[in-house]
């Protein structure tokens, strides 16, 4: 910018006289792009505006109105991407846009940008951003007119402190947020996230699209511990708008403590007063009754709920990302690193803890999810269909639950080029004698083998018992160990990525599938179908087989695929 606005000396034109400076917010232009408060004419004391330039060449900074003047007489205007229709109307011939990925609206900063871009013969902008995959930032990438520089961080590491260069390299070094911060790599969406930005994108509204909202919740998913490097605090405030659709309205989190005016607890009522909500939602698996005692200490009075995590993570976000998927949930402008969670939340995540993308489904679990909603989000088209004829190429395998009063079993067909599962038979009954419900299972298809979790809400002996009962009684049982709620987490995340297929034929089955519900403590009440189908789901690919081939003899045919 300096060489472009400034002559050769202090009053001679330079190429651009009327600049913009658009930051995602005021604070950031003024501390960042300005440099001010800082030392001025010192490089050593920031790159803002104010430390690259010589004396005399040096801009005067009047804050009042957003503005630097050079001697020469060219102009730059401060503007910020909160609020957008601050650049309607001006004329610029020149703009540096800062950290663009972030702002909150930059689709409609940028298109305002634009229509005032329109002085001088070649209006230019520069941007200086991390590379976070915004559809914004893809389009301007995109564009054959833009010139790209990248720079990663060991190249500025002359400019940097030793210590802080050791410590962010040796933390996120070769992690996929040190490949977009550090090495500037511009990241696709990761394959599998339960969340896209496609979506979130397509779904994005401004703050004066929002209809009036019924409801509105403030959210806390408190950290663990407060010590250095631990995780962020996550603080989500969104509603329930007239429409019967759920709005995020705010992200407040980030590392901080429980007390104090910078404290969690601060920023969450802080957020809850401004934002006039009716509830603030908390989880206390980590805190207990702190959470609520923090809140109290601010706020006695404040209507408050506590939530606990008794399910994986997954399993709980699941249904909040179908209704992304449903087009029920909208973003009032960008949360960048919220975003970067959800887009980055596999049902097998492993990483860190996604404490904004847990503050975020707590909030809209209660607004949008509340106790006895079904879990199952998505239609009912869209895991059920007709009977086909299984190809006996398709390896199959049951399950088999086994309860105190009903036994339930679940066969399926596993297409394995594109990894959807079929379900294509049930069995339920109460429970009688074993020797009953294997004459069953052997009906069905003798050379199927079967999944048995002997461990199933029962001690070591009687498991073992009921185990070796079943394989005189001449079934082909696999044990399995997989955790009720993995298993049941695998059916679900089947369900949302479409590789799941239930025949119709099979009402029981589809009937508890959608009578799926939560307790007050966010706890599924599973049948005993669901319970044999999770468990196929889970570990079904592990034990299925293709029929053995039987000698053919002389007068047979063979025999159809239909619903073995």
């Amino acid at each position: 910018m300096k060489a472009n606005i400034c002559g050769r000396t202090p009053l001679i034109g330079g190429r651009y006289r009327h600049v913009a400076l658009i930051a995602e917010t005021a604070s950031d232009a003024r501390d960042v792009m300005v440099g001010d408060g800082k030392p001025t004419c010192d490089p050593h004391a920031g790159s803002g505006i104010l430390q690259i330039h010589h004396k005399d060449f040096l801009p005067r900074y009047e804050p009042s109105k957003r503005r630097l003047t050079w001697p020469n007489g060219a102009i730059a205007t401060i503007y910020n991407a909160t609020e957008p229709d601050q650049l309607r109307g001006p004329q610029h011939d020149a703009a540096w846009c800062d950290e663009l990925a972030k702002w909150r609206y930059a689709q409609a900063t940028w298109d305002q940008l634009q229509f005032g871009l329109r002085l001088g013969e070649r209006p230019r902008v520069v941007i200086t951003t991390t590379p976070r995959p915004i559809k914004l930032l893809r389009d301007i990438i995109a564009d054959p007119d833009t010139a790209i520089t990248r720079g990663a961080t060991h190249e500025n590491a002359h400019n940097l402190a030793p210590t802080f260069l050791r410590q962010i390299l040796r933390r996120y070094q070769g992690t996929r947020l040190g490949r977009q911060e550090l090495e500037a790599e511009l990241l696709d969406d990761v394959p599998g996230a339960l969340w896209s930005r496609a979506r979130i994108d397509a779904l994005r509204v401004t703050a004066a699209q929002v209809p009036p909202l019924t409801r509105i919740v403030v959210a806390i998913d408190p950290a663990a511990s407060t010590a250095e490097g631990a995780n962020e605090t996550g603080i989500i405030c969104a509603g329930l708008g007239a429409d019967g659709h759920g709005y995020v309205l705010e992200d407040r989190s980030g590392t901080m403590k429980p007390g104090g005016p910078d404290g969690w607890g601060s920023q969450a009522i802080a957020l809850f007063r401004a934002r006039r909500a009716d509830r603030i939602v908390a989880e206390v698996n980590n805190g207990g009754d702190m959470v609520e005692a923090t809140l109290r200490v601010i706020a006695p009075h404040v209507p408050y709920k506590a939530v606990h995590a008794s399910r994986g993570k997954a399993i709980r976000a699941e249904p909040v990302s179908a209704l992304y998927e449903q087009g029920l949930i909208h973003h009032v402008g960008a949360f960048p690193r919220l975003e970067d969670q959800l887009c980055a939340f596999t049902a097998d995540h492993d990483g860190a803890s996604p404490d904004r993308l847990d503050a975020l489904v707590w909030a809209l679990s209660e607004l949008m999810l509340p106790e006895g909603a079904p879990v199952i989000a998505t239609s009912e088209r869209d895991f059920t269909c007709e009977p086909i004829a299984l190809p006996a190429s398709w390896p199959r395998a049951f399950a088999l639950v086994i309860g105190r009063d009903r036994v339930a079993v679940v066969w399926g067909a596993l297409n394995t080029q594109d990894d959807t599962l079929y379900l294509y038979a049930d069995y339920a009954a109460p429970r009688a004698d074993l020797a009953v419900h294997a004459a069953a299972i052997r009906d069905r298809a003798r050379w199927v083998p079967g999944l048995f979790a002997p461990r199933a809400g029962r001690s070591a002996e009687e498991g073992a018992a009921i185990l070796a009962r079943l394989e005189e009684l001449d079934l082909s049982l696999h044990v399995s160990g997989t955790d009720p709620d993995a298993a049941l987490e695998s059916t679900l995340q089947r369900i949302s990525s479409g590789r799941l297929r239930v025949f119709r034929t099979l009402p029981g089955l589809i009937a508890e599938l959608r009578a799926l519900r939560r307790d007050a403590r966010g706890r599924l009440g599973e049948g005993a179908l669901v319970a044999a189908a999770s468990l196929l789901c889970a570990a079904g690919r592990e034990v299925a087989i293709v029929e053995p081939k039987k000698p053919r003899t002389r007068g047979t045919t063979a025999r159809s695929a239909w619903g073995v």
